[in-house]
């Protein structure tokens, strides 16, 4: 599977997307939610993220999981593990309580952007979180 790569330049407006969302939205409505969001902000996955996804859906027996992370691959920049080092020591005190959601913090910490979630461990962390239910809101936002 070929996954859309990061650009060399900085993102200037991106969020993460946690692998929540993509599981509690489903198909349909992640790859709805990917199209709108996609034509204001950069959309930045981890590649942990990536596996939680493929792993859930799996264990679903869904038969379109490659399609679906196909189409999520093309559009989104998923970020290597190691991209994220030089971060992980602060994330990882930042979401102490929930350890192995380090990458999508440090992510956020990397690009200085919000994160998308449905991981109530996410808020309160001092990073700005976005449940999906409230990304409609944020949308009405860009286009003003």
């Amino acid at each position: 599977m070929a996954c859309h790569q990061p650009n060399e330049k900085a993102i200037e407006k991106a969020i993460v997307i946690d692998a929540s969302v993509i599981i509690h939205l489903g198909y349909v409505r992640t790859s709805q939610l990917i199209i709108h969001l996609n034509e204001h902000v950069d959309l930045c996955v981890t590649q942990k993220s990536i596996s939680e996804v493929r792993e859930y859906f799996i264990e679903k027996r869904s038969k379109r999981i490659n399609d679906f992370l196909n189409e999520i691959c093309s559009t989104v920049t998923i970020v290597k593990d190691h991209e994220l080092e030089p971060f992980e020591a602060k994330a990882r005190a930042l979401i102490s309580h929930d350890p192995d959601d380090w990458q999508e913090v440090a992510l956020a910490l990397k690009l200085s952007c919000a994160i998308l979630t449905e991981d109530t461990d996410f808020f309160g962390i001092g990073i700005v979180t976005w449940k999906s239910d409230a990304i409609y809101h944020l949308l009405e936002h860009f286009k003003n």
